[in-house]
């Protein structure tokens, strides 16, 4: 446990080395910087059975996939975290089993302060109440916005497009490791 905890507050305090992935659309002009390489102090973090790591960049509005037995980066998403009063939990998590994806729709119900909502997939790694799921309530544009984070973001979940959210469910199981920072 300490050396996760070690490892977590080096990753909160210190922002890792980033490749800047251009993006020449007008249109995503605000897509943040993608994480794409290996920092080698990930190699203390342990994972799951499936040796992922999931990065949760909160300042880039990014979620970044690694494979731990490889150094290599994966893939990533653009996303969007809490909004202010609502932040999305910093620290160190495992996805949870309560897991849950639905192919005929949105037919999962989320309920909160907020009343209630509908996604097609909950992968939680908070309890069962913190998790990354579409949102079919956003427009694509808002995905990876970091003008929009704080005053227009989630209620502490990490929302994706439908397409991202289904290729991260088949992509992670139940103890899936998730770190995320705020740096």
């Amino acid at each position: 446990m300490k050396v996760i905890t070690s490892i977590l507050t080096v990753l909160i305090t210190v922002a890792l080395p980033v490749v800047v992935s251009s993006n020449t659309n007008p249109a995503l002009a605000a897509t943040p910087i993608v994480v794409t390489n290996w920092d080698s102090r990930l190699d203390k973090v342990t994972t799951g059975k499936d040796g992922l790591i999931l990065w949760v960049d909160i300042k880039r509005q990014r979620l970044s996939v690694f494979k731990k037995s490889t150094k290599k980066f994966i893939t990533s998403y653009q996303i969007i975290t809490g909004k202010d009063g609502y932040q999305t939990p910093t620290g160190s998590f495992f996805i949870n089993s309560n897991r849950e994806y639905d192919p005929d729709g949105n037919n999962i119900e989320l309920r909160g302060s907020y009343g209630s909502a509908y996604v097609q997939i909950w992968n939680p790694f908070v309890g069962n109440s913190i998790a990354f799921h579409n949102a079919p309530w956003r427009q694509q544009y808002e995905f990876g916005s970091t003008a929009r984070r704080g005053k227009f973001g989630s209620h502490g979940c990490v929302n994706m497009d439908l397409d991202d959210a289904k290729d991260l469910w088949k992509r992670t199981s139940n103890g899936t490791r998730v770190i995320v920072t705020n740096n």
